[in-house]
């Protein structure tokens, strides 16, 4: 038999056991690898989401039978699993996006020296990116986004890396291309792994946007991002060659399928052969694409395609609503992306994705600030980092606006808009087909519809943001903020302090209010953007960029006679633009006189061309020099040049002014009844034309040169301010 102190002994060791598998097992409750007793998982996955605001009075499950299944309910509800799914505050790697095998495995190796591994990598890519060892870099780069998957800034920072800072790097556009298809593809990967992350989202739409269709080498590179969106058997040049000559049959079926590809790489790249536009393509047949080189007709998986989409659309609130006017995902079949897709539409779809875990937008309550999430709004959404919310929530209107400016800029203009490839052919031999087959491209895609979807869209925005107040809100909201003091500490106080200081909730709220409206206006620039969405859709304004862009054409051309009665045509249908939309020439917007002035600029420059204008401006200087000897021609001549040339100018477009030719009519009618208006005006003798310059040059219409009326003759009513004018003089001084 045991002695006392034996049993003492074991009986410790049994109590101690026995504690420590009570433990465990309490343990295992705890972290909800267990089920509690009397719970139901599904009455505490509800409780969950009433917790966090997000329940659904369908899918409440029955209630609990009594009130211990209630209490055991209401303890599974807080076990770490359970806190830690979907339905609460999702922590767990799945919750977080898409799990990652690899990624684990490789932090699981470091034995908790991850840290260290990561300095070191990140050290070495630097190395290798100033050695210009890109291949060395990449691989680094994506290693030490293994390591960290769940941390959003080295994605975006590497990212970036790559698409701007080493594509630049490269000579070649293509080389320059693939890196900018390699650094979003990394983000793309990374935002797999972190769904809840509205700024890797909005990192993609801006890549996007900025580097295909803004930034440098646009032309070629968006010509490139096209490429990747046609199956590789479609522009394969084998197609397009039989005998060692081009087939035309089989070009004609491309061009045709493919307009804007073809028209910019002729009318903006300058391959105007088919020869040329065959070896383009052969240049670049293996760009990044989104199908199997196998299978024209299926489509790689998600991770490897290019260009990268999300693989789901917005389904609620203001994402939903942009994303309505960019349905494109990693699903879209060839009829979807074709030759009216664009970078610009894979922006927006981001730029739509990225809003979808943003809190709603105000509203009805007016603008404001982005606060701090607070209560179950801190599970429920996320405020990115950068840019500030407004100019966040922008992103996808104004993408909208890029892209309707994109197909102006390429002479897209409307429905009826075509592209004659043989149309300034000077000979059989330049032709691309047979003459008597005088094909036109034309396309589904143009300006005026793109204009009228951003005009809907702004309005959307300034409408749930808040910031399309009318005068009688505006007022109400000022009667309430008057005599709050202008101090953003005074939103910590609660109620009460606030009371003893003569103040309430409220107002503090509406000054709040006029504060967010007057910033937010000025940071979106909201009224130049909405006027220009109204103005260039209209008849007018299709009427005169069509004009003006085929001047532009016939000045390329040559044809330096058509160019300028084109180009006086073209500003005189402007200038009436500008006078029936007065909010596109004055205001917050100067683009609509920075147009003109540059289209005036153009008609300037060819008319000091003209022989006339040359032999007039060599006779000034000569009268000069007869009376200065000391004074060179080569300073006097080209002044008087360009002060001729733009007379000129202001003659030929004031002289087809409707408001002139109406005057001059009326004048030629009443002249047999009325013989004293030959005295008055001598050019009715000579005729109509005659007396329209007349009137123009020496009569009432005089200030219609510099003038928009004759009410003023003060700045503001000038065709382009002298704001304007030095503003772009001094753009061109920082440019040379």
């Amino acid at each position: 038999m045991a002695n006392p102190f034996q049993r003492a002994v074991t009986r410790r060791k049994w109590t101690y056991f026995l504690l420590i598998i009570g433990l465990f097992t309490l343990s295992l409750f705890w972290r909800g690898k267990l089920q509690i007793p009397f719970s139901d998982e599904a009455r505490a996955t509800y409780l969950n989401q009433e917790r966090r605001g997000g329940a659904d009075d369908e899918t409440r499950p029955p209630a609990a039978p009594n009130a211990v299944a209630k209490a055991a309910d209401w303890l599974y509800s807080r076990t770490i699993e359970q806190q830690a799914s979907g339905e609460a505050l999702e922590l767990r790697e799945l919750e977080q996006g898409d799990p990652e095998i690899t990624s684990t495995a490789m932090r699981l190796g470091t034995l908790g020296s991850r840290g260290f591994v990561i300095t070191a990598l990140w050290k070495a890519a630097i190395d290798k990116f100033k050695r210009n060892e890109w291949h060395e870099f990449e691989f680094l780069v994506r290693t030490v986004t293994k390591l960290q998957p769940n941390f959003t800034t080295p994605w975006i920072y590497q990212s970036w890396n790559l698409s701007y800072n080493v594509s630049v790097e490269n000579d070649r556009l293509n080389d320059m291309y693939f890196y900018i298809t390699r650094g979003i593809e990394l983000l793309a990967e990374g935002e797999r792994m972190n769904r809840k992350s509205p700024d890797m989202r909005y990192q993609i739409g801006f890549y996007y946007q900025n580097k295909f269709s803004v930034a440098d080498k646009v032309r070629t590179l968006s010509s490139l991002f096209q490429l990747s969106c046609i199956p590789p058997e479609e522009r394969k040049p084998s197609r397009f060659r039989q005998g060692g000559q081009i087939d035309l049959a089989e070009f004609d079926a491309f061009a045709k399928k493919n307009p804007q590809l073809v028209r910019r790489l002729v009318d903006q790249l300058g391959y105007t052969r088919p020869e040329q536009i065959v070896q383009f393509l052969e240049d670049n047949a293996s760009v990044p694409t989104r199908y199997d080189a196998a299978r024209n007709d299926r489509l790689l998986p998600p991770d490897q395609q290019f260009p990268t989409l999300p693989q789901k659309l917005p389904q609620t609130g203001e994402a939903k609503t942009i994303g309505d006017n960019f349905r494109f995902t990693s699903g879209s079949k060839v009829d979807d992306i074709n030759d009216t897709f664009d970078a610009f539409q894979a922006a927006g779809t981001w730029f739509a994705y990225s809003m979808e875990p943003l809190p709603p937008p105000p509203g009805d309550r007016g603008p404001e600030f982005a606060n701090d999430l607070q209560g179950v709004d801190r599970f429920r959404y996320r405020i990115p980092k950068a840019p500030m919310l407004i100019i966040f929530r922008h992103a996808g209107p104004r993408v909208e606006t890029y892209r309707a400016e994109r197909l102006t800029k390429e002479g897209w203009f409307d429905t009826a808009t075509k592209w004659y490839p043989d149309r300034r052919a000077d000979s059989d031999a330049d032709r691309w087909f047979p003459r008597g087959t005088d094909v036109a491209l034309e396309t589904p895609a143009n300006s005026r519809t793109e204009w009228r979807k951003a005009l809907a869209m702004w309005t959307h925005h300034a409408r749930v943001n808040g910031l399309s107040l009318t005068a009688a809100q505006l007022a109400n909201l000022q009667a309430l903020a008057a005599g709050v003091p202008d101090d953003t500490t005074l939103a910590g106080l609660d109620d009460e302090q606030l009371k003893v200081r003569g103040l309430s909730r409220e107002r503090l709220r509406a000054r709040e209010s006029l504060r967010a409206y007057s910033i937010q206006q000025q940071t979106t620039n909201l009224e130049s953007f909405l006027s220009a969405a109204e103005t260039e859709p209209s008849d007018l304004m299709i009427e005169a960029r069509k004009t003006l862009w085929e001047a532009k054409q016939e000045a390329g051309a040559g044809n330096k006679l058509r160019a300028k009665t084109l180009y006086a045509e073209g500003i005189n249908l402007y200038r009436q633009m500008l006078r029936e939309f007065p909010n596109y020439h004055r205001g917050r917007n100067a683009k609509g006189e920075e147009d003109l002035l540059e289209y005036q600029t153009y008609l300037t420059r060819l008319l000091e061309l003209d022989p006339e204008v040359d032999a007039a401006a060599s006779r000034s200087a000569a009268t000069v020099r007869a009376v200065m000897p000391f004074v060179e021609e080569a300073i006097t001549r080209p002044a008087y040049s360009q002060g001729l040339g733009d007379r000129t100018a202001g003659v030929m477009v004031t002289s087809l002014d409707p408001r002139v030719k109406l005057r001059a009519r009326e004048l030629m009618n009443q002249a047999a009844s009325k013989p004293e208006l030959k005295v008055q005006f001598p050019a009715i003798n000579d005729g109509e034309d005659a007396l329209i310059r007349w009137l123009v040059t020496k009569g009432e219409f005089r200030y219609l040169w510099d003038f928009v009326s004759e009410s003023s003759t003060d700045d503001s009513n000038r065709w382009v301010t002298g704001v304007t004018q030095t503003g772009m003089v001094d753009r061109l001084k920082q440019i040379k």
